[in-house]
């Protein structure tokens, strides 16, 4: 069990014929009302703030030249480029000229939300990176803020 909030993971290991893996609820009982473990602050990583300016210029211009630099190798797999394109581009128009974006908050180092503001609505965007030295966006979500 992994409680990344609050920075801890638990494993157990045994023979389930004979044993139950662990006593999951005092473990429960443990963490959340004796310890009263709080989630971890996490701070806004530099590649996120970085990322963060980037996906808006992306999805604004769709510029190619700043795909190769900013998108991992497997983005285009899971929605091909027009397909997404076709997507985000209807939610800009309806958002209106684009007026400026939120603070990231951070869900991790790698991962966060910021909404943008449009001149008619504000837009929700969602972005994961990748593990690697040199993080890419490998997913990224685009919807109105509901």
């Amino acid at each position: 069990v992994f409680y990344p909030d609050l920075g801890i993971g638990l494993m157990a290991f045994c023979n389930v014929t004979y044993t139950s893996p662990w006593p999951y609820e005092e473990i429960v009982k443990l963490l959340f009302q004796e310890l009263d473990l709080k989630p971890r602050e996490t701070g806004t990583s530099e590649i996120l703030k970085t990322r963060q300016k980037q996906v808006v210029e992306w999805i604004q211009g769709g510029d190619t030249g700043l795909e190769a630099e900013i998108l991992a190798e497997n983005f285009f797999l899971d929605e091909d480029r027009k397909r997404r394109m076709d997507r985000i581009r209807p939610l800009l128009e309806q958002a209106g000229p684009i007026l400026g974006m939120g603070d990231m908050e951070p869900r991790n180092q790698l991962r966060g939300t910021f909404d943008l503001y449009g001149e008619k609505d504000t837009l929700w965007v969602g972005f994961t990176l990748s593990p690697e030295p040199d993080p890419k966006v490998q997913y990224l979500e685009v919807r109105t803020r509901d």
